[in-house]
């Protein structure tokens, strides 16, 4: 009985909780399986034919399986309704700690809900300051600018100052293009172009310099019923308060729009000045001839607006 016991141990298919059956309960289960087997007669096994060559892997997995046989109808016999063998116990109660440790998850989540706020308030960042003296530069050519005289703006500016808008084509220097940045600042000075700068939004860019954003205005847009159209102006201000940099962005479409209403009726009353004062590219022009025509006829559609 000894060497069958250490047989089924050898051979055991299954997993610990069999292996862990004593002496006495092997003993009980072979002497089960013994009795309850009408499905093989151990006593009736034909011989081996000791005629035939044997190789050593020919009897063990026929006693392999036998034993696994043995084993798995000994379990299922242990675990019939009425035994009082103790090895299926122990091993449902060593699998019990998985339901107990299950609400941890919980726990866990709920002590993250309650560190989840932060009492420090998250950081505040601010525009850094631009130079006070930065700023009244500004406010001093600002005034310059909206009183519409074009020659005192011009000299507002440093002799290599950069201009750029949209009339002019771009940026340019006005120690290379002084022509056109005059006449952009004549045309601006004939319709009364005003611009309103919050210095309260001025911020520093690039290469030093300025960004403001503001309002802007003229005759024309004062006229129509979209108001003042936006406008974002960037300086560069020299030593001294000269004006090196001029970039003037205004909100096209509302300026546009203004516009489109003067247009309108100027083409219904003097067919033709439209080619004068406009570009083929539907900006206004800015020859001599137009910074001529512009303020009489833009004085005369104000006056037809009151009739």
């Amino acid at each position: 009985m000894t060497d069958t016991r250490q047989m089924i141990r050898s051979a055991n298919p299954v997993p610990t909780g069999a292996e862990l059956l004593s002496d006495g309960e092997l003993d009980a289960l072979l002497h089960l399986t013994m009795q309850r087997s009408t499905d093989m007669d151990l006593t009736e096994r034909p011989a081996l034919d000791t005629q035939q060559p044997r190789s050593r892997w020919n009897g063990w997995p026929i006693a392999l399986a036998a034993f696994a046989v043995v084993i798995v109808v000994g379990v299922v016999l242990l675990i019939a309704p009425g035994d009082d063998t103790p090895p299926v116990a122990s091993t449902t109660t060593s699998e019990a700690p998985t339901t107990t440790e299950a609400p941890e998850p919980t726990t866990t989540s709920s002590t993250t809900t309650t560190e989840a706020p932060d009492p420090t308030p998250p950081p505040t960042t601010e525009a850094p300051d631009v130079d006070p003296d930065d700023l009244t530069a500004i406010e001093d050519f600002v005034a310059t600018f909206n009183a519409g005289d074009w020659e005192a703006t011009l000299a507002s500016l440093t002799p290599d100052a950069e201009v750029a808008n949209d009339l002019i084509g771009g940026q340019l220097r006005l120690d290379e293009s002084p022509d056109p940045i005059s006449r952009l600042l004549r045309m601006w000075s004939a319709q009364e172009t005003r611009m309103t700068i919050r210095t309260d939004s001025c911020e520093p860019v690039e290469d030093g310099l300025i960004n403001c954003r503001g309002t802007f205005s003229d005759v024309i847009v004062d006229q129509s019923p979209f108001g003042e159209a936006g406008l974002s102006v960037t300086f560069g201000v020299e030593p001294g308060g000269a004006i090196s940099h001029l970039i003037v962005n205004s909100n096209a479409p509302s300026m546009v729009a203004a516009y489109g209403f003067f247009f309108s009726w100027l083409d219904e009353t003097h067919p033709g000045d439209s080619d004068i004062l406009a570009e083929a590219t539907g900006l206004m022009s800015l020859r001599d001839d137009a910074l001529e025509l512009l303020p009489i006829r833009t004085a005369e559609w104000i006056a037809s607006l009151d009739q």
